[in-house]
């Protein structure tokens, strides 16, 4: 018999919290003024406001998994594989560390393989 790989359902989860960039860069002391290319960050990222949280990256990965498990109906532990593509900071600055493990443990995903490719550029997790 052959199995199907394919997507469920999908989720994310969003802090409700929201800070202007503007303000950001403030706080971070990013300087003023035209980088590279004639780039100057504060002018040109495009981006006015982000969600922002206290909460670790972890624990807003597991909202959106646990999401993902309701929306497709399934068990945690049914899932096969778990993939942490993760950007850094993670809960801990490391580089062995992964919030994979975390995730199969909080949805009792024991059977699950996990893994993890750091340094994506964004917070995502894959199941199976």
């Amino acid at each position: 018999m052959r199995e199907m790989i394919g997507i469920e359902a999908e989720a994310y989860f969003l802090p409700k919290s929201k800070k202007g960039v503007h303000k950001i860069l403030e706080e971070e002391d990013i300087p003023f003024g035209t980088l590279a290319k004639n780039i100057d960050f504060r002018r040109d990222i495009g981006i006015e406001e982000v969600h922002v949280t206290e909460e670790l990256s972890s624990k807003l990965a597991l909202r959106a998994v646990q999401q993902v498990i309701s929306k497709a109906g399934i068990l945690g532990s049914n899932i096969d594989l778990i993939i942490d593509f993760t950007s850094i900071p993670q809960d801990f600055i490391g580089p062995t560390w992964s919030a994979a493990g975390f995730i199969q443990k909080e949805i009792n995903a024991h059977k699950a393989f996990c893994t993890a490719v750091t340094v994506g550029g964004c917070s995502y997790y894959c199941i199976k």
